[in-house]
């Protein structure tokens, strides 16, 4: 059975997004499965236009980028509308199998009148709890705009409920997310958890040369962090537990992957910290350079905060680490401590600067287990969180959910299409 699959995802095109680029633009795309994707342009584009990616149709809607309110706001009332003329366009000359949502409020929505207008079953994918971090971060003060984001918070937290009750296929990112999500009212029939993988293609048989002598490690202990730098990742946590690395060893360096709000903080912690000449700052990165970077260090570290809108999480970076080859030392959020402890590949630690420095300095004093570990690590993530794997297992449920027999009822027969 080859499927029509409508992609409404939350990125912008051109998309680099490895779990879209790889399950579905790579993965799903070369096993027959046609994808037509819908995304906003991340350049300025006065009017909706067809591009050609990765050998799939994505119509592109209209943007004008801008950082104020006002720019954001007129950005995401141009990506609404040209979504529905697209929408209102392709869905009356395309039948669709089903629709696939990535996260996003506005598509959801659209997804739901699509399944009850005609019949289209809609998977939607969930990753991480965007209202309530909206509600975290006024809170806590780190919100660009709290008193909006508060609202949003409050605001999207029961839309977001009621669009995932509508959906005929839920795909949380975690076993905690989904325990949480039945204790919300939903079935747990409806939902096959999704987490993070990696390609394990790309990932292995790669040189850190070059990232070794760009960023003079030398041969230096190097310990690796890929990742967002927002404030709320609280990353003040991980240089400070740099500070007690060195106590022990003086020529530590952390090599720092990614930005965020929160970086310009960390850059001058270092400073006050006197650990300036130990941390490297590399800022943002094509994700094709990741597998690089990683081979450039001998250990990978993935703190994270112990707070709601985190624990329910699967972290990118750990699977990748693993995927490199390359120990990891996490704290126990659910998934993470589950990865760690299952695969062997790490030392899985309690949120503590102590216990990190400890578990840091305990592998960089025994390489051989260290290598032991990412050897364990890699193995685990190609028998289990491989994107093929991850890929083969969705595709299974996309065949049930399509060809279950309550969908083929309610779907209208002989009857025109006809969009808003």
């Amino acid at each position: 059975m080859k499927l029509k699959i409508l992609m409404l995802p939350n990125t912008t095109y051109p998309n680099s997004h490895p779990f879209l680029e790889d399950v579905f633009a790579n993965i799903l795309h070369n096993k027959g499965h046609e994808i037509t994707w819908v995304m906003q342009s991340s350049e300025k584009l006065k009017k909706n236009k067809i591009a050609q990616w990765k050998g799939s149709q994505v119509y592109v809607t209209m943007a004008s980028p801008g950082t104020s309110r006002f720019g954001r706001l007129i950005n995401h009332v141009l990506r609404c509308i040209g979504e529905i003329l697209i929408i209102q366009k392709i869905v009356k000359s395309e039948n669709f199998d089903l629709v696939q949502v990535c996260e996003r409020m506005i598509e959801g929505l659209l997804a739901v009148y699509l399944k009850k207008r005609y019949g289209i079953p809609f998977s939607f994918r969930y990753s991480f709890p965007f209202p309530e971090a909206d509600i975290y971060a006024s809170k806590r003060g780190i919100a660009r705009y709290p008193l909006i984001y508060y609202l949003r918070g409050k605001i999207s937290k029961p839309i977001f409920m009621w669009i995932m009750r509508k959906a005929d296929l839920l795909l949380p990112v975690s076993n905690q997310m989904k325990q949480d999500l039945i204790g919300e009212g939903i079935p747990s029939e409806n939902m096959m958890v999704f987490p993070m993988g990696a390609n394990t293609s790309i990932f292995q048989n790669i040189s850190g040369a070059h990232i070794i002598k760009k960023f003079k490690l030398n041969t230096f202990p190097t310990i690796i962090y890929v990742g967002t730098m927002a404030k709320s990742r609280e990353l003040d946590f991980l240089l400070r537990v740099i500070v007690k690395v060195k106590e022990k060893i003086q020529n530590i360096k952390l090599l720092m992957v990614g930005d965020g709000d929160g970086r310009p903080q960390l850059e001058e912690l270092s400073k006050s910290l006197d650990i300036e000449d130990n941390v490297v700052f590399a800022g943002q990165i094509p994700h094709s350079q990741v597998p690089e970077f990683i081979a450039a260090a001998n250990i990978g570290v993935s703190p994270i905060p112990p707070v709601p809108i985190f624990k329910v999480g699967s972290a990118t970076k750990t699977i990748e680490y693993m995927a490199m080859g390359k120990p990891v030392i996490g704290n126990d959020i659910a998934d993470q401590k589950e990865v760690i402890n299952s695969s062997g590949g790490g030392i899985c630690v309690r949120y503590d600067e102590e216990e990190f420095a400890e578990a840091i300095i305990e592998l960089l004093n025994n390489p051989k287990k260290a290598k032991e570990m990412g050897k364990a690590g890699r193995e685990w993530v190609i028998r289990n969180r491989s994107y093929e794997i991850l890929a083969n297992n969705l595709e299974q449920r996309y065949f049930d959910l399509v060809s279950s027999k309550h969908l083929k009822n309610y779907r209208p027969k002989n009857k025109k299409r006809k969009v808003f």
